[in-house]
C-alpha cells in the first residue's frame, strides 16, 4: 500500500467511481484533484476540482507533479490511454475499467484505530470486497477488544 506518493493524487472522472475513490484518498492527506468535463453535483471537501475534457493534447500537463492517478472516467478506451500514458511517465496508475493496464490496485480498506484490513480480489470482483470490508467494518471492533483482552 502506497499510503504518500511523491505530489499530489490525480483522479480522471467524477463519476460515482471517482468520487469514491476522492473520498477515501483525501483521508491520506495527500492534495487529491478530481478532472472531468463535467462538475458533479457535489464535490467532496478538500478536492481540487478542475473542469476539463481530457485529450491526449493536455493529458501530459494534467499529469505534471501528480505522484499517483486514478482513470475513473466510465470510457474504457480513455482510460486505457491514461494508463499508457502514465506508465511510460513512470507514474502509479489504477485503471479501475481494467486493473491489468496500470501498476496499482487499490483494496478496500478498513481502519478502526491503529488497525488497518485491507481487502482485495486482485482487481476482479470490487463489489466482493467492498461487502467483505463492510463485514471488517461491522466486527473489528469486537474483534480488536478480544484480541486486547486475550493479551493481557
Amino acid at each position: 500500500m502506497v499510503l504518500r506518493p511523491g505530489g499530489h493524487i490525480l483522479v480522471i472522472g467524477a463519476g460515482s467511481v471517482g468520487l469514491r475513490k476522492c473520498q477515501r484518498l483525501v483521508r491520506t492527506g495527500v492534495p487529491v484533484w478530481l478532472v472531468d468535463r463535467v462538475v458533479p453535483r457535489a464535490i467532496p471537501a478538500r478536492i481540487h476540482f478542475v473542469q476539463a475534457e481530457v485529450t491526449p493534447t493536455n493529458l501530459k500537463q494534467l499529469l505534471r507533479g501528480a505522484g499517483l492517478v486514478v482513470a475513473a472516467t466510465n470510457d474504457p478506451k480513455l482510460n486505457a490511454a491514461v494508463g499508457k500514458a502514465c506508465l511510460r511517465a513512470h507514474l502509479l496508475v489504477d485503471v479501475v475499467t481494467e486493473p491489468s493496464l496500470g501498476n496499482v490496485i487499490m483494496p478496500a480498506v478498513s481502519r478502526q484505530g491503529p488497525v488497518m484490513v485491507a481487502i482485495s480480489t486482485s482487481g476482479t470482483d470490487p463489489r466482493l470486497a467492498r461487502k467483505l470490508r463492510k463485514i471488517v467494518d461491522d466486527e473489528l471492533p469486537a474483534w480488536i477488544r478480544k484480541a486486547r483482552k486475550q493479551g493481557q
